[in-house]
């Protein structure tokens, strides 16, 4: 029964990884939210650079970072349709 917890588990971190939007899109969330990339850069533990990378498609979070960006641009999308 545990294995196919991690499995379920871990096709669920796959799932939200490919719900990363694309980086204008990151950089637009981040932007109409009013933060900088030093507020998303602390929230995910990384460097102001590595967001800016992100955002300018140069590189793509893995792992735990690419989880932790995914569930904020995730609330950033909520607050941008709720003050719609």
């Amino acid at each position: 029964m545990k294995s196919t917890t991690v499995l379920h588990e871990a096709l669920a971190r796959v799932e939200r990884r490919r719900s990363l939007p694309c980086p204008a899109e990151c950089r637009l969330l981040r932007l109409r939210a009013g933060l900088t990339l030093i507020d998303v850069a602390e929230t995910l533990g990384v460097t102001e650079s590595s967001v800016s990378r992100y955002e300018r498609g140069r590189r793509r979070p893995r792992g735990v970072i690419a989880d932790k960006y995914v569930e904020a641009l995730g609330v950033l999308r909520h607050a941008k349709a709720q003050s719609a």
